[in-house]
């Protein structure tokens, strides 16, 4: 897979902490092309953790982005822990990160993002993943109240 010849915009960024740098490409068809970039840190985070507690992979119905490519560009963005959240549905990125061979440089933790109708969107987690339960565990929250939602939360 490729993308068609012509002119792209490119951005190279390390994430939240660095510079960015953005070149024009022109791509011929067949020809490689080599850009010279650069990223400078530019925001000290010693003793901080880079992460994001809202995320949607494949498991969420708007997201089509599989769980490699997720953490991936989490990776590429220098986050250090992920926190899964797709729809009504709890994904564990730990089997992808360890078969990468990727756990001393990030972490994850299953959550949901509890999507009601009549509420609202609720995050929780950690949560724990079944992965024999419809959804991985995630909760049907049918009928159920803000407190009856907390509480399950609170208790997987």
């Amino acid at each position: 897979m490729g993308l068609p010849p012509g002119h792209y915009d490119v951005v190279f960024s390390g994430g939240v902490e660095y510079s960015i740098d953005a070149r024009e490409v022109a791509l011929l068809p067949a020809q490689p092309v080599f850009v010279d970039a650069k990223v400078y840190r530019v925001v000290d985070t010693t003793g901080w953790l880079s992460y994001d507690q809202h995320m949607h992979g494949a498991g969420s119905p708007d997201s089509s982005v599989s769980n490699y490519d997720r953490l991936d560009s989490a990776l590429c963005d220098g986050l250090e822990v992920m926190v899964m959240t797709d729809h009504d549905y709890i994904r564990d990125l730990e089997p992808y990160i360890r078969e990468q061979g990727l756990w001393q440089s990030v972490i994850t933790w299953p959550g949901d993002e509890i999507s009601t109708l009549d509420v609202s969107h609720l995050i929780g987690f950690p949560l724990h993943y079944s992965e024999f339960e419809s959804a991985h565990g995630a909760l049907n929250w049918e009928g159920m109240t803000p407190s009856d939602i907390f509480t399950w939360v609170r208790n997987n």
